[in-house]
């Protein structure tokens, strides 16, 4: 970005409870530029500045710039905010990395304040005066620095504060700063008032612990010198209930391989796990190893409100071809599990790689640029990667949030056999995230499953250049899930091939219908999709929606089916795609197709030669299709592409139907007129005899009166009335 997020001039600013994340800004820009030569007051309450970096020598701090009025007064005010792997990368800067407040030489009184109250400012860097805050007010000022905490910030004078004011060492000493903490690498404050320089050091956090299997020649108290032997010993003196109680609690880990294997682990407080090994060239963690025995790391929080976070950390099992390990890692009645730049690899799994249980309504679990490396399982009800269990938390792999919002993550390459299946009432949401399989390993399980809740992919790469075999869908949902949305995303090279005997459907992208469900496919393509599965009753290349009745009783004994799904796929591509019925999109029986608009088909195929197919969109309920618009709006902008040397043209098909919609469909999307009349059966209401498939007729007669009612049935067009006007 080369501006800002936000540039004011006002008086009065009040910020409160907002995210300034994942950014970089070049020449001046940065996420807050503050200019007020009037009297101000300036507020920021329970904020977070993650992740911000200024690319060029633009001098300029990444989060907050402010240049204030010494001659009106000020007040300066940062309460419970995070600052937090900020980064300048320019060649040199005279400013803070993180803040700076500046203001001009005054002699006049008036009413000066900086105050910093409860906040975590940890691994700031780059090359400015301060690796976090500097404080540049050519005046005095009423400075108060209060249970913060500072930690592996860098600077080149200060690492942690730079101060310079006209204060006295009376009005200025380490009484303003006695109750914070810092773990940064000396020295932590610098103050200079003319000539004269002061340094501070600040306790070391009580929550913070160094583990190190070296040889040590002192004691080992846990200091990054003489870091303690075990984590599991270390974790008794984290469950402190002192001061700075809300601060969270780290361990370090310091050597390249750790063998622990943590049993058992009760936690009263959150607790994060952390490479604390240097940063490499890119300013990013080099990680530190841990391999587990069966799991490395059990859970059971005795108190249920706690929270696990790994960073930069690699979880290595015992090979692919190894002993089976049940879980990397699991938790039971955790409140919030976060995972960061951190690698899981090389693992035969029992239950799933990482295991995460929660009944709790705000539970969260986040990973975030992390990878899922050679995950193998020989059991095919097991899951490689994630299983979240919940009735009432969010989820998100690459990302997860919380009840009232959504945190996300991103960068996740899975690679392995199975990945994520979701057990849980809420919603799991899968973004910028990436799903591969092992060489030569064909999954019998789908990549994502979700049972029950909400599913919400975006931005996610299937597949790659090579092709990959699957004894099983890519995904696959039940009926049990309410809502289903599969965005921008990419599915490319894969071959579904389910062996199992009465299969019901099959393809790359697979979903039950349920009288509740809604399913939503946009932007997205499909490309070399192929489902090869003789024994399923449903098959398409691409995309597969099929219902299961269920039939209910009412008091006068009559027994029907009054459940319908719904589902769209819109602006979305199909190219080369095949299945037995279709390669591309199968409507099927009970299914609404709310939409079929604006997608594009180019030498798709079918496999069948007794069934009634078609090579790009399959309608098995006409009654359906003619209740949500008719053909002719639902399937409205479709295009087949023609490839030169090939005179294969596209098939849009209606059950019993032997029309071909395509051209007329086709020509109406790229010329808009001089299409002819609709062909025959593409009208609202009964099929015409002249384009009736042989052997239908009696199917036919039944659609052509649809209140027609037999003794032991109930009118289609009223259950289907009933249906519409409910929803």
């Amino acid at each position: 970005l080369a501006g800002h997020f936000i540039k004011t001039i006002s008086q009065k600013i009040n910020i409160t409870y907002t995210d300034f994340i994942d950014s970089t800004f070049t020449g001046s820009g940065n996420s807050i530029m503050i200019d007020e030569q009037q009297a101000s007051e300036i507020s920021f309450i329970w904020c977070n500045f993650t992740n911000l970096r200024i690319d060029d020598d633009g001098q300029i701090s990444s989060c907050i710039h402010s240049i204030l009025s010494s001659e009106n007064g000020f007040l300066f005010n940062v309460e419970y905010c995070i600052f937090s792997d900020c980064r300048y990368n320019g060649l040199s800067q005279v400013l803070g990395n993180v803040i700076t407040i500046q203001s001009q030489q005054s002699d006049k009184s008036a009413i000066r304040q900086v105050k910093f109250l409860e906040c975590i400012i940890t691994n700031n860097k780059g090359n400015g005066q301060s690796g976090a805050v500097m404080i540049d007010l050519l005046t005095k000022c009423t400075i108060n620095v209060v249970d913060s905490y500072f930690n592996e910030n860098s600077g080149t004078e200060a690492n942690d504060i730079w101060i310079r004011s006209t204060n006295n060492p009376t009005e200025l000493n380490i009484i303003n700063f006695n109750t914070s903490y810092s773990d940064s690498v000396q020295s932590h404050i610098v103050t200079i008032n003319e000539d004269q320089e002061q340094t501070f050091d600040l306790n070391n956090f009580p929550g913070v612990i160094f583990v190190s299997n070296k040889t040590m020649s002192g004691i080992r108290d846990g200091s990054r010198d003489n870091p303690y032997q075990k984590i599991l010993n270390s974790i008794i003196e984290l469950n402190y209930t002192s001061k700075s109680v809300h601060m969270p609690r780290t361990i370090y880990i310091l050597d390249d391989i750790w063998d622990e294997s943590l049993l058992s682990l009760s936690l009263i407080y959150p607790l994060t796990i952390k490479s604390g090994l240097i940063d490499d060239e890119n300013g990013n963690r080099i990680s530190g190893s841990i391999r587990p025995f069966n799991e490395h790391i059990y859970m059971d929080p005795i108190d249920q409100s706690s929270s696990l976070t790994i960073i930069s950390c690699i979880f290595n099992g015992l090979g692919v071809d190894g002993d089976l390990v049940n879980h990397l890692i699991a938790a039971y009645y955790l409140k919030r599990m976060v995972l960061i730049d951190s690698i899981f690899q090389n693992a035969n799994v029992g239950i799933a790689a990482i295991f995460f249980n929660q009944s709790q309504a705000d539970a969260t679990f986040i990973a975030q640029n992390c990878k899922f490396l050679n995950l193998k399982s020989i059991q095919y009800t097991t899951w490689g990667i994630l299983q979240t269990c919940s009735d009432n938390a969010n989820y998100t792999v690459q990302v997860t949030g919380q009840q009232e919002s959504t945190t996300f993550s991103s960068h996740i390459d899975f690679i392995g056999v199975g990945t994520v299946k979701q057990e849980g009432l809420a919603l799991l949401l899968i973004e910028q995230c990436s799903f591969n399989l092992i060489d030569k390993v064909i999954t019998h399980i789908p990549l994502i499953s979700a049972i029950r809740g909400l599913l919400e992919i975006n931005n996610c790469q299937f597949g790659s250049i090579n092709e990959s075999k699957l004894g099983s869908s890519v995904i696959s949902c039940s009926a049990q899930c309410i809502n289903i949305i599969i965005f921008d995303s990419i599915f490319s090279n894969l071959n579904s091939n389910l062996t199992n005997e009465n299969v019901k459907a099959s393809g790359i992208i697979v979903i039950e219908l349920g009288s509740k469900t809604s399913v939503e496919l946009s932007q997205c393509i499909f490309l070399q999709c192929i489902d090869s599965s003789s024994n399923s009753s449903i098959s398409s290349g691409s995309i597969c929606f099929y219902f299961q009745p269920q039939v209910q009783k009412y008091s006068n004994e009559q027994e029907f089916d009054n459940n319908f799904g719904r589902a769209s796929v819109i602006n979305c591509q199909f190219t080369q795609c095949q299945g037995k019925y279709t390669g591309g999109i199968y409507f099927g029986d009970n299914v609404i197709p709310i939409s079929a608009q604006n997608n594009i088909f180019t030498l798709n195929s079918f496999t069948s030669q007794t069934d009634q197919s078609a090579s790009d969109i399959f309608f098995a309920s006409k009654e359906l299709l003619d209740q949500s618009g008719g053909i002719l709006f639902v399937a409205s902008g479709y295009q087949y592409k023609q490839v030169s040397g090939s005179t294969q043209i596209g098939e849009v098909k209606i059950k019993d139907v032997t029309t071909n919609f395509a051209e007329y469909l086709n020509c109406i999307t790229t010329k808009g007129t001089n299409c002819g009349d609709i062909p025959c059966g593409g009208n609202k209401g009964t099929i015409p005899e002249t384009c009736l498939i042989k052997d239908s007729t009696e199917d036919s007669s039944e659609l052509a009166d649809p209140d027609k009612v037999d003794d032991d049935s109930f009118p289609i067009g009223a259950i289907i009335g009933i249906i519409l006007g409910v929803l």
